[in-house]
């Protein structure tokens, strides 16, 4: 099994977690209990947060199965 390109998954995970809050924001949801507001810079911070969460994990979870 070949090893994921793990810029790729950050990227993804980056990508999806700021478009769903954008989307949050647009629909007039409260902001998440770590977020103080749906400013730009609060969506970029907790989306990078969140990307490097699910980043680690997934590497974790291939890391386990080799």
């Amino acid at each position: 099994m070949s090893r994921p390109d793990w810029i790729a998954v950050w990227q993804d995970a980056y990508a999806t977690v700021r478009d769903q809050l954008r989307s949050e924001r647009a629909a007039g949801m409260r902001p998440r209990v770590s977020m103080r507001n749906y400013t730009d810079s609060t969506i970029d911070t907790y989306a990078r947060r969140e990307a490097e969460r699910r980043c680690q994990n997934a590497i974790n979870r291939w890391n386990e199965g080799k």
